[in-house]
């Protein structure tokens, strides 16, 4: 690999590492992409964990989700960052896997806000059918932060989606003529470099 594109994957791994937990910079959030049977699914995810030392980046989720059935289905999937300051987009194409009641999973719920917790609590998975609109908490939650025993309530539906990077689609937009790069990781988790047409 050249020494530009050394540098480039090393200023993707750093900016994305310094800046995913400011709910202020584009790398806070990504769009997750799947494909089911019959359609493609995109949603925007809050990144949780980036850790480029075993390629990994977490997001959380409900275990009740159709994402996560479709994931055990096809293990498949895709991340999209765009930078809008740096006009930089990345893709990247990963395999999922599912955490959930584990270790790991009961590492990340101690470490979390009461206030996160919440969003573990309602009786309903996700997209299922409601006769009105009403929050996804159950009433006595709604204007507080849930006690101990509602929070371990909400751990049952807890998961972690890692996702294993496999390659990275790097895109830079200039008026002066774009720049990009591809890096693959290879079977040995090496990773290799090159320039691309944009």
């Amino acid at each position: 690999m050249d020494t530009l594109l050394l540098q480039t994957l090393n200023t993707i791994q750093r900016d994305m590492t310094d800046h995913y937990r400011d709910r202020h910079h584009n790398y806070h959030t990504a769009v997750f992409a799947n494909c089911t049977a019959s359609t493609p699914k995109l949603r925007t995810v809050v990144i949780r964990h980036i850790d480029f030392d075993t390629n990994q980046i977490q997001f959380h989720t409900d275990i009740r989700s159709p994402k996560c059935s479709e994931i055990q289905s096809s293990n498949l999937a895709a991340l999209l960052f765009y930078d809008t300051h740096e006009k930089i987009q990345l893709r990247l194409s990963v395999a999922a896997s599912i955490e959930h009641q584990n270790a790991i999973t009961q590492n990340r719920w101690q470490q979390m806000s009461r206030q996160s917790k919440r969003c573990y609590l309602s009786q309903y998975p996700p997209g299922h059918t409601l006769s009105e609109p009403m929050t996804h908490l159950p009433s006595q939650s709604e204007s507080s932060s849930p006690t101990d025993q509602m929070g371990e309530h909400g751990y049952q539906h807890f998961a972690i989606i890692t996702c294993h990077i496999k390659t990275i689609d790097y895109l830079q937009l200039n008026s002066n003529g774009h720049q990009r790069a591809l890096f693959t990781w290879n079977i040995d988790k090496q990773v290799e470099g090159k320039w691309i047409a944009p």
